[in-house]
């Protein structure tokens, strides 16, 4: 059954680490535990590819549940209920007699973010507490009224606001939530309004922009009155010294040496020596 397979799992992997302190596993020991823990596989003289081949005949399966919160956790719910009570024969019936005949018990890992880590720690306190048979008992269990539902699903229901579990306003959990939501709030402005704003100031240029030129006729550079306008003097003036600055610095860039790019390797050993240097 999964649940007992994932404890034997852990229970392997703590006496394996404990005893080496200090070290870590590669990957592929990972790999190699697990299959052992789980299938009972020794695959302990395989590596790479020939590795993964025979893990891959293994059939491994996943449960995994997705966030979402309190929603995405019900929703786990009633999934985990539907895998105890399956299969049926041709979809009808009680389903499943036994609890290793459930296609609950048939994944061999348990995968989990957010709302759906909510529900699936609950699952997995719950199995690791009473045993895997105890909890497909009650996942089954079908009760004429709500109330009298089995008690760790009654809990679940009960404790079911996990975000804010004391409510009112002295609660440090609703003060807490409020100001997530604020936070989250500021963070989004900060991101969505500096965008709104520069598109309102250029609109706004660009009115004003369309607004003083109109006051000059198209025929020459001088105000319709006569004279001169010493706006459109230097303003001419402003857009030929940019043209020429534009120019100029990609000359200046041209001409100028192509800077070196370090390689990963040459920069540590840099930063290496620089240290040795700075420590003598």
């Amino acid at each position: 059954m999964v649940f007992v397979a994932l404890q034997r799992t852990v229970r392997r992997v703590r006496d394996a680490i404990f005893p080496r302190a200090g070290g870590a596993f590669g990957t592929e020991q990972v790999l190699q535990e697990e299959a052992m823990a789980i299938h009972g596989a020794d695959l302990a003289k395989l590596t790479g590819k020939e590795l993964n081949r025979e893990l891959n005949k293994l059939n491994s399966a996943a449960l995994c549940l997705s966030g979402g919160g309190i929603r995405s956790a019900s929703f786990a719910l009633g999934v985990m209920q539907a895998f105890a009570v399956h299969p049926r024969s041709s979809g009808k019936g009680a389903g499943a007699t036994k609890p290793e005949d459930s296609l609950l018990s048939k994944f061999h890992y348990l995968s989990t973010v957010s709302g759906g880590g909510y529900i699936g720690s609950w699952l997995s306190a719950w199995v690791a507490r009473a045993g895997y048979a105890e909890v497909w008992r009650k996942l089954t269990d079908r009760r004429d009224r709500p109330e009298n539902e089995p008690q760790e699903i009654a809990w679940l229901r009960a404790y079911s606001n996990y975000l804010t579990p004391k409510l009112g306003l002295g609660s440090a959990d609703t003060w807490a939530a409020l100001a997530l939501a604020l936070r989250n709030l500021l963070l989004n402005w900060l991101v969505i309004l500096p965008a709104v704003w520069a598109t309102i100031i250029f609109l706004k240029g660009l009115a004003v922009a369309m607004a003083w030129i109109g006051r000059y006729s198209p025929e020459s550079c001088f105000v319709r009155s006569g004279d001169y306008d010493p706006a459109i003097i230097f303003g001419c003036v402003g857009v030929v010294l940019l043209i020429f600055a534009c120019g100029s610095e990609r000359e200046i860039a041209r001409r100028a040496a192509p800077v070196r790019r370090l390689s990963e390797n040459s920069f540590a050993a840099i930063c290496s020596r620089r240290c040795s240097l700075a420590s003598s």
